[in-house]
């Protein structure tokens, strides 16, 4: 072994004479000049490696005669030409480094017979046509024959077929030419026969990636694993599929780092590696996938800060980066992501404010950042995000007023503010959000009175308001919502009396009043025939009446509690199912 220094010149034929010779590495030289054809008088030879040097002219055909050969590199030199059809005699070959020449014509067929390859490398040269169909069935095979099981025998159909119409006069035998793209379950071809999809999604396969020939598929766009039990970590090798579109390899097994050779698919646009067990930071390479659309990574074990780099992905509508362990500020970078349609930021252990920058939002629906240890007040910019369907922000350790400029959110559906520190009234611009279904924000510190406009909200099923400091009556206008299922109210200062008219709809599965203290008066006729009731309390108040005049029969009650209130009389016998 003479590598890794300058020695120069021509391989001299005579090399042929050490016929005993298995390992020949002349790589990181000087060496110029042809392969000698004589090279393949060394029958015995198991690793040549010539890489790295400035060899020219053609790979000498006679190399097909080193039958031993499981090692062949030649790559970075000049060499040109067609690659032999003889190579295809070397089937005891694991490693094929053929990359940075300038070889040029079509790959051999006969290159298909190399079913022993792990690696093969045929990247910057000038080749042209299709890959041959074996060559790619070979890779697929091998792969095939490492997973630990195929419990739906999925993949019975992955099978050679002879070619009859061909001969290879070298080894007297029939190169198979067996192609993937026809019979193959889960393989898709282009027109030119080139594995363009691979979709083996929710099929049970076990196994790794570690003996899948990435670089044996040029022309893949679109790889799906996701709901199998793939485990190992993922290759960095995985950059050789340089024309990929798509990758999903969500809810797998999955472990260690995401490789910062990701940042080399510079066609990516989908990149899912969701319900893993991928640990480290995301790499900061990333962020040079500039078609991205989609990036999902959540349900992982994913730490450090969120990179700034990811604000260079100005293309991406779907940022999934929830239940993850990530930390630090959330980057100001982000807020050039003008694409977002939803951004999935909770269950982290982030912190600092809710970046100003997010205004630039104008297509999110979606704005999930709870359950994080963020500090500070939701920012007005928060008034910009004219398409947002949800929000939420709970239990994130957030101060300060509910901006006024979030009531102008006409799209708003859900908003989600509960358990955090906020303060102050709520405003009469609330009624102005008529497309909305849900309103929690209970455990805050909110107060005043109740804006009379939720009567409004005619579309709301949620009114999820207990533990603040909300004082006055409950609005009379609360009647208006005949789709409400949900209304808790327990644990403020109200006072008075019921509306009338509460269970109007008729749907009211969830009523909780009770520790207002100075709640009173009898129940309202309307809850006696809200037969939708499941849990009721409205104990720690000032209610009075017939226990079996103010209540009816609710077929599909399992709680209730009257307790600490001016109740008199007796108990229905038909509560007698509860």
């Amino acid at each position: 072994m003479v590598s890794l220094n300058s020695i120069s010149g021509t391989i001299p034929p005579e090399i042929s004479s050490l016929s005993k010779l298995i390992q020949l590495n002349l790589s990181t030289n000087q060496i110029f000049g042809k392969i000698p054809e004589r090279i393949g008088l060394v029958s015995d030879l198991q690793v040549l490696v010539l890489s790295n040097n400035k060899l020219n002219g053609s790979i000498p055909k006679e190399i097909g005669y080193l039958a031993s050969l499981t090692e062949l590199d030649v790559h970075a030199n000049s060499l040109g030409g067609p690659i032999p059809t003889s190579l295809g005699n070397l089937t005891n070959l694991a490693y094929l480094h053929l990359e940075i020449n300038s070889l040029s014509g079509l790959i051999p067929l006969e290159m298909g017979n190399l079913s022993e390859l792990v690696e093969h490398y045929l990247n910057n040269n000038t080749l042209n046509g299709p890959i041959p169909s074996s060559f790619e069935a070979d890779a697929l095979l091998q792969w095939k024959a490492s997973l630990q099981n195929d419990p739906n025998k999925v993949l019975s159909s992955w099978t050679y077929k002879p070619n009859n119409n061909s001969f290879n006069s070298s080894t007297k035998t029939q190169p198979s030419t067996t192609t993937p793209c026809t019979t193959w379950f889960g393989i898709s071809c282009d027109i030119a026969g080139n594995v363009i999809g691979i979709n083996l999604t929710n099929c049970g396969l076990e196994g790794t990636l570690q003996n899948f020939s990435f670089s044996s598929f040029p022309n893949l766009a679109y790889f799906d694993l996701s709901l199998n039990s793939i485990s190992g970590t993922l290759p960095p090798e995985i950059s050789s599929l340089s024309k990929l579109i798509q990758l999903n390899l969500s809810t797998n097994q999955i472990f260690g780092k995401i490789p910062e050779q990701i940042g080399l698919l510079s066609d990516l646009q989908v990149l899912v590696l969701s319900n893993n067990k991928l640990n480290g930071s995301i790499p900061k390479e990333i962020g040079y996938l500039a078609s991205l659309t989609e990036l999902d990574v959540h349900a992982n074990s994913l730490g450090g800060p969120i990179p700034t780099s990811l604000g260079n992905l100005t293309n991406l509508a779907y940022l999934h980066l929830e239940i993850n362990s990530f930390s630090g500020f959330i980057p100001l970078e982000m807020g050039n992501l003008s694409e977002l349609i939803e951004l999935y930021l909770n269950n982290n252990t982030l912190k600092g404010p809710i970046p100003s920058s997010f205004g630039n939002f104008k297509k999110l629906k979606v704005l999930s950042i709870f359950q994080n240890q963020l500090s500070g007040a939701i920012p007005r910019e928060i008034g910009n995000l004219i398409s947002l369907k949800e929000l939420r922000l709970h239990s994130s350790n957030l101060s300060g007023p509910i901006p006024e400029s979030l009531y102008d959110l006409r799209n708003l559906s859900y908003i989600h503010l509960q358990r955090n520190q906020l303060s102050g009234p709520i405003s009469e611009e609330i009624g102005k959000l008529k497309s909305l279904i849900g309103l929690e924000i209970y455990e805050n510190k909110l107060n005043g009175s109740f804006p009379i406009s939720i009567g409004n909200l005619t579309k709301l099923q949620i009114l999820y308001i207990r533990d603040n400091y909300f004082s006055g009556s409950i609005p009379k206008s609360i009647e208006n919502l005949r789709d409400l299922a949900v209304l808790r109210v327990a644990r403020n200062n109200f006072t008075g009396y019921l509306p009338e008219n509460i269970c109007q709809g008729g749907k009211l599965q969830y009523f909780t009043a009770n520790g207002n203290y100075d709640l009173i008066g009898p129940m309202p006729k309307s809850l006696r025939n809200c037969t939708s009731l499941v849990r009721v309390r409205l104990d720690g108040n000032q209610f009075t009446g017939n226990l079996s005049e103010a209540f009816g029969v609710y077929p599909d009650l399992d709680y209730i509690n009257l307790s600490n209130n001016t109740f008199y009389g007796e108990i229905s016998k038909d509560w007698g199912s509860w």
